[in-house]
């Protein structure tokens, strides 16, 4: 093949065909990569909320605001997804989670081919699919509140473009399924209705945007809320100014430093199209409104709370970036092989910073997770001993009641790990279920002198001291000179009575946790009384262990 030849090849213009075929190819490709950092997740955080609060049909399990948005839609799919597949697995809200991602993504590209060229909307494409700099949105199916809100937005647009009846009465239907989806549809109805202000004025096309915004007021009048702060409009430029670099960083895999000198750059080059380039204003107003209106919102509502790059803020800037800058480049295909070449270089900066931050924001998710259905599984075993209040999971999951969670266990099934999941689980896992078990009183540990068997204790080891048979069937632990006798043995089932002599005996306990240097549940000291440790309710395998450290003589009965 002549130089010619390749020469023709590279610089030919992207079909519809193959820009259609390398979206399809990226797509799956893109599930592929996020569905492998779903292994070992659960509902996380404010998914509770839908799982606990929302179990009914009536008007308020739908309508009921959430951190202020109105979720109806969401919450909708998420009932459905209880239904049809239940609680035991997070896989069927994985699914749902990247289909509407690459949704938005799909209405991004077929937006982008319609304001630019092929080219750029497949390059575009593909770097949002993979965006693991937001990776809240890519991981967590609470999130297809903004994945969704933006597809129909989106879709929105699309659609008023055609200035038809029929198109129009379709785009205010994806309107009232985005603002039913998040308050973040607001900025998209704002730009809805740029659009159509620019385009020919027809007082019954207002109703394409009237209509949404009329059936949000009635909502909000009865069951609205907002934490915006009006005291916070001076950190409008600030808040705008710092997602916008955040965003372009996330987008090129640029290092942070680099993020406020392109978000300059980006300004100077918006100015240059509005005042060079004016027949792009059609498209790129009602995106740069939709923008500003979006940060606007965020720097009110989110200011001192939430900071500009917080990983779900920059999906939206995202997309409205990318959408502005495709139509500031234009509708000529690129077809130069240097500016296939920039588009080429760009993805491979980009993507492998977003796989690795999609990564490790899953890797936290995941060991999170292992938290919550270790935590669980332990709740489920002291079910009869727990108040309906009692919460389980204080960081990851902090919503959870044990009432509330049985109550939806009982209809929908569990996530909770059983006890031998929980014994290969983490560290950090198996600690939280111990302390799920001894905070609900699964483990007694109080002074006490009991009648003892005469069965000494099994003892499993004896560190720095040794073991020998005491009075009354007992077993004594002496310390070596100099030294702490740190001795570990199982509970047995009718209790464990530990006495000190001349020292004092720290006791520490565990079930699924490592025995090891922590806080002691209780100390048996000389001439005190001893210290009576016992289960209150009949657990499977594995026991509880105890661990009594002395630096003197303690005697260990086993309770008759």
């Amino acid at each position: 093949m002549s130089t010619a030849h390749i020469r023709g090849w590279l610089t030919r213009p992207l079909s519809n065909r193959g820009a259609w075929t390398g979206f399809g190819v990226a797509a799956v490709v893109a599930a592929i990569v996020i569905f492998r950092q779903y292994r070992g997740l659960t509902f996380f955080y404010d998914e509770w909320n839908f799982i606990q609060d929302r179990r009914g049909w009536g008007p308020g399990s739908f309508l009921a605001a959430h951190n202020e948005h109105f979720v109806a839609f969401p919450v909708f799919l998420f009932k459905a997804w209880f239904a049809l597949f239940g609680l035991g697995s997070y896989w069927p809200y994985a699914v749902l989670a990247v289909l509407c991602h690459l949704l938005c993504v799909g209405m991004l590209f077929v937006l982008v081919r319609s304001w630019s060229s092929n080219e750029l909307a497949l390059g575009s494409a593909i770097a949002l699919m993979f965006l693991g700099s937001a990776f809240e949105v890519l991981m967590w199916p609470f999130e297809i509140e903004i994945s969704l809100c933006l597809a129909l937005g989106l879709g929105a647009l699309l659609l008023l473009q055609r200035q038809s009846r029929r198109s129009d009465v379709w785009a205010g239907v994806l309107l009232i399924f985005a603002i039913a989806s998040s308050t973040l549809a607001i900025p998209l109805i704002v730009a809805a209705l740029v659009l159509i202000l620019m385009q020919r004025f027809d007082w019954r096309r207002l109703l394409v945007v009237v209509v949404p915004i009329a059936l949000y007021g009635a909502w909000y009048l009865k069951y609205g809320d907002s934490t915006a702060q009006l005291g916070n409009a001076r950190y409008i430029p600030e808040y705008g100014a710092k997602q916008a670099a955040a965003t372009l960083h996330a987008l090129l895999g640029l290092p942070p430093e680099f993020g406020s000198a392109l978000a300059v750059a980006a300004l100077v080059v918006v100015i240059v199209a509005l005042v060079k380039r004016w027949g792009t204003r059609m498209h790129l107003v009602p995106v740069l409104v939709a923008l500003v209106v979006m940060w606007t919102f965020l720097a009110l509502s989110r200011y001192g709370i939430a900071p500009p790059d917080s990983s779900r803020y920059l999906y939206p800037a995202a997309i409205l970036m990318v959408v502005a800058a495709a139509v500031i480049i234009g509708r000529q295909a690129i077809t130069s092989i240097t500016g296939r070449l920039v588009i080429v270089v760009a993805l491979l900066m980009s993507l492998p910073t977003n796989i690795s931050e999609l990564a490790k924001g899953a890797a936290g998710w995941r060991g999170g997770s292992e938290e919550v259905r270790a935590s669980l599984g332990a709740l489920t075993e002291v079910r009869p001993l727990v108040p309906g209040s009692f919460n389980p999971q204080g960081h990851w999951a902090p919503q959870i009641q044990a009432g509330k969670f049985f109550a939806a266990a009982d209809q929908y099934g569990s996530t909770a790990f059983g006890p031998a999941e929980i014994t290969t689980a983490s560290d950090a896992a198996r600690a939280g279920a111990d302390t799920v078990l001894l905070t609900a009183g699964a483990l007694s540990v109080q002074p006490g002198s009991p009648a003892v068997s005469g069965i000494p204790p099994s003892i499993t080891s004896v560190a720095d001291g040794i073991s020998s048979p005491g009075d009354a069937g007992c077993v004594r632990i002496s310390a070596s000179p100099g030294k702490a006798a740190v001795a570990v043995l199982p509970v047995p089932t009718t209790g464990l009575v530990v006495t000190a002599l001349r020292a004092d005996a720290p006791i520490r306990v565990a079930r699924y946790s490592v025995l090891g240097p922590g806080e002691p549940v209780a100390t048996a000291t000389p001439g005190g009384a001893s210290q009576v440790v016992r289960p209150t309710i009949a657990l499977v395998p594995p026991p509880w262990r105890v661990q009594v450290a002395t630096g003197g003589v303690a005697t260990l009965c086993r309770v008759k």
